[in-house]
């Protein structure tokens, strides 16, 4: 069977994903930028190797071989880590890219980090590929005397060379080694296997953790209802549900999204800065039918460490997704933060608004781009979109109020209201009880004197049951 391999470009799921290729890209210092250009032009062929500067040091991506749908992580070592960092490049990679440049003494230490990476891998049948990088006026054909004794130890081991003033025509190497690992060790009894003993132990957490809430607590679990019971409060003359909406994005477009989020509790001539990430008043709106919502808008804080007690994600039912166009990575991550509201909302029914923005002629994102992930949600819950722009603050007003109003629609209907409203007769019944519990017994019944007692021994009563009453109470 003829084996094939595509990239598709439209958005997977993270559950959707069958397999995990790493790739890693290894060298001196000396050799970053050639390896982090190598990185790129793998990913992207017509990049320029000119705009490196911004770019992370770890890409993703799709790929399909033989009908089977994996993630291509690729990434290269970063040597400016610090050893008191946490930080473990090779766990787990199937490709490892040792990378010398014949210019400097950079060829010693390949031998090195060959060593390295089967050292910390975990991986006994990983793929290593040396590449020498020259330039113009430095054309090496001859295998270096420090790679033909590796070649001669490990004849696995495959060397290519390249010229750093050209595009580097990687790709078709690697291709084959994708290939290579998924007929030999990403199989697909290999494939089902694994995705079988993670479905078992998905199973197993969801019975292990079911088991130590019901022994742990001995109230049921509130359902779905009883926690949006909690966002309304009924008054006399209205009913107040409190809608929360949290705008989210990358740590690099934070001052957009607080941006956005004073316009819409405030307005859009108040400065941001004035403000913390959710510490933002609540604006008011008021229906026709005695309803007021209380819209309740902040940011993602990113100041929070890790490890912090920290629930955004608490009753939320509305989220922002915002990406810019001139930064690919934002709009990547839409996925990761939609995942993170799924995991983290306790609120099972979140309802979602795409906001883009900085968009021009030379976007990295692209329209086809943004359709395709609003084509990702199910038919009846497709997100809306929007381009944001200073001139139509007004219409992302309206929109957002649309919005709200759909949450209210879905959510608050007047069957559920009517459900969730307290009764007159129960609020009475659960008064007189509270106030019965409350009471306190005599510690002493009084006594009770006819007119045959004479009034010493009365006295002497009402001493004796006096001091027995003080007694019994210091007792009680």
């Amino acid at each position: 069977m003829k084996t094939t391999i595509n990239y598709p470009t439209t958005v997977i799921s993270e559950k959707d994903y069958e397999y995990t290729i790493k790739l890693l890209f290894v060298g001196d210092i000396s050799t970053f930028q050639q390896r982090k250009s190598l990185l790129w032009q793998t990913y992207k062929r017509n990049l320029n190797s000119q705009n490196l500067s911004n770019l992370p040091l770890q890409t993703s991506s799709t790929i399909e071989i033989n009908g089977r749908i994996g993630k291509l992580i690729c990434s290269t070592y970063d040597n400016f880590v610090g050893r008191e960092t946490s930080y473990f490049p090779f766990k787990g990679i199937n490709i490892l890219c040792v990378v010398f440049d014949f210019s400097n003494d950079s060829i010693k230490n390949i031998g090195n980090w060959i060593e390295e990476g089967k050292r910390f891998s975990g991986n006994k049948k990983m793929n290593i590929l040396i590449i020498g990088l020259y330039d113009n006026l430095l054309n090496s054909t001859n295998t270096p005397t420090e790679v033909s004794d590796i070649l001669l130890k490990d004849t696995t081991i495959q060397f290519y060379t390249y010229n750093k003033s050209t595009t580097l025509n990687l790709l078709n190497e690697l291709e084959q080694c994708y290939i290579q690992i998924r007929l030999n060790d990403l199989t697909d009894d290999v494939i089902d296997k694994q995705i079988a003993k993670e479905r078992e132990y998905k199973q197993r957490r969801t019975i292990s953790q079911t088991g130590v809430l019901s022994k742990t607590f001995s109230s049921p679990p509130m359902n779905q209802g009883d926690k949006k019971r909690a966002l309304i409060v009924f008054n006399k003359s209205e009913i107040v549900i409190t809608i929360k909406t949290i705008i989210v994005g990358d740590s690099c477009i934070s001052d957009f999204s607080r941006r956005l989020c004073t316009g819409l509790s405030l307005d859009w001539n108040t400065s941001f800065s004035l403000y913390s990430f959710d510490n933002y008043p609540p604006k008011l709106l008021q229906l026709d039918d005695g309803k007021t919502l209380k819209l309740r808008t902040y940011v993602y804080d990113h100041s929070f460490r890790k490890g912090a007690s920290h629930t955004p994600y608490f009753n939320v039912l509305g989220v922002i997704l915002c990406f810019d166009y001139q930064k690919s990575d934002t709009f990547a991550n839409l996925m990761n933060w939609y995942n993170e509201t799924l995991r983290y909302c306790n609120l099972k029914s979140t309802h979602y608004i795409i906001v883009g923005f900085n968009k021009s002629n030379n976007s990295t994102v692209t329209d086809d781009d943004v359709q395709g992930f609003v084509n990702f949600f199910p038919m009846n819950k497709r997100p809306r979109f929007f381009y944001f722009e200073e001139s139509k603050t007004h219409e992302f007003d309206l929109l957002f109020e649309e919005f709200c109003l759909e949450i209210n629609a879905v959510e608050f209907s007047q069957p559920y209201l009517d459900e969730c409203k307290p009764q007159k007769e129960d609020v009475s019944k659960t008064r007189l009880q509270s106030g019965r519990s409350q009471r306190t017994h005599s510690c002493a019944p009084t006594p009770q004197f006819t007119s045959s007692h004479k009034p010493d021994e009365s006295k002497t009563l009402i001493k004796q049951a006096q001091y027995k009453k003080e007694k019994d109470c210091v007792l009680f």
